[in-house]
C-alpha cells in the first residue's frame, strides 16, 4: 500500500519513488546466498512474487486486492551486518525493475528503475555495490556505516554475483 508519493521537484531527501507502509516483502533466507563485507552483507536471492506472497505480506489490509501476475528475478539485498536490518535492496524483476531504500522502522522507498535509460539493471546494481554504496547507505540512513565501507571488499562479492547468475542462466537483463 502506498501511503504518499513525492511530487517531482520536492526537496526532500527522496525526490522519486513512493513511500510505502512497512517493509518489502520478507527474504527468505533458504533462497539467498549471503556474503559477509565488513559492515555489511549481501544477500542474493531468486524470487518470486505471486498473489500469495503479497496476501501474506497484507494479511489483514482491507484493500488488498490480487493481481493475478507473477513475477520471478533476482533480488540483491544489503543488510547491516551487526543489526541484520535490510538497507538497500535492487529487485531485478523484468518489467518491474525498481529499487528500495530502507529507513527504519517505516519508511521503505521505492524507486523505480529506468531501464531505457541507464541499461541492465543488474550491471547497473553491481555497479552501485562498488561505485555508490556509501551514498546510497547514507540516503537510507545507515550513516554509521558510510565511513567503514570498503569498495574493495564488494569486487569479489560482485564477480561472484555475476558468475552466479551467469551459471543459473536467469538473467533478467
Amino acid at each position: 500500500m502506498v501511503i504518499h508519493a513525492r511530487p517531482l521537484g520536492d526537496a526532500s531527501p527522496y525526490p522519486l519513488g513512493a513511500v510505502n507502509e512497512g517493509p518489502p516483502h520478507a527474504i527468505v533466507s533458504a533462497n539467498t546466498r549471503y556474503f559477509e563485507a565488513g559492515p555489511v552483507t549481501v544477500g542474493l536471492e531468486y524470487r518470486v512474487v505471486n498473489d500469495s506472497v503479497r496476501a501474506a505480506r497484507f494479511a489483514g489490509v482491507a484493500e488488498f486486492k490480487p493481481l493475478g501476475t507473477e513475477f520471478k528475478g533476482y533480488s540483491i539485498h544489503v543488510i547491516e551486518s551487526t543489526s541484520g536490518i535490510e538497507r538497500l535492496r535492487f529487485d531485478h524483476f523484468p518489467g518491474q525493475w525498481h529499487y528500495h531504500y530502507m529507513r527504519p522502522p517505516h519508511d521503505n522507498i521505492r524507486v523505480g528503475y529506468d531501464e531505457a535509460a541507464f541499461g541492465s539493471m543488474i550491471d547497473w546494481s553491481l555497479s552501485c555495490l562498488t561505485t555508490r554504496l556509501p551514498q546510497m547507505l547514507a540516503t537510507a540512513g545507515a550513516t554509521d556505516l558510510v565511513k567503514n565501507i570498503d569498495p574493495e571488499d564488494m569486487r569479489p562479492i560482485v564477480a561472484e554475483i555475476r558468475k552466479i547468475i551467469s551459471a543459473e542462466s536467469i538473467n533478467p537483463s
